[in-house]
């Protein structure tokens, strides 16, 4: 799917990826009917709002996050995603990194973490996440840069491992 391109499944109807197909997505998928994946559907994240299920990149998922009167408050990381700008999530928002997902945050770049960020996949951090809220971190946390972990926050590690730097707030 082109990057300029939306493919939209209206209600009454399903868009099926046969076994053994697969399909890149770059540009949006929006799916009100169904969806059966026995293939592979190839995108950066996927969110939901009200009824409607949408498949993107990263950015336009934070876009709808923080839309005007948007009900999206969960984004799912699926494939390999690099910040190319700073990131802000917000409150009530929770971002979860799949297994076998990335999420890079490049040198110069930051995350400011006012929501949940549960990290099942590879959390790459060569830059700033200033961490206000929680990280749940069950896969791999790594990288050159910082964590900033504010007064009132929290980062939980249960089977995950930490390589990087980790700060107390004041």
């Amino acid at each position: 799917i082109p990057g300029n391109a939306n493919v939209k499944v209206p209600e009454d109807a399903a868009l099926t990826i046969p076994e053994n197909v697969v399909v890149e997505n770059n540009g949006s998928v929006e799916v009100d009917g169904d969806l059966n994946l026995e293939g592979t559907l190839k995108t950066e994240a996927t969110w939901k709002d009200g009824t409607t299920d949408f498949y993107g990149d990263f950015r336009e998922a934070m876009d709808a996050v923080t839309a005007e009167d948007s009900n999206v408050t969960d984004v799912t990381i699926l494939g390999d995603v690099e910040l190319e700008e700073d990131v802000a999530i917000p409150e009530g928002t929770n971002v979860t990194i799949k297994e076998g997902a990335n999420l890079t945050v490049p040198d110069g770049k930051a995350i400011e973490n006012n929501g949940s960020i549960t990290n099942n996949g590879t959390l790459t951090n060569n830059g700033t996440i200033s961490n206000n809220k929680e990280i749940i971190n069950e896969g791999l946390l790594e990288g050159d840069g910082s964590v900033a972990n504010g007064e009132s926050s929290r980062i939980e590690t249960n089977d995950g491992i930490i390589n990087n730097k980790i700060t107390d707030g004041d």
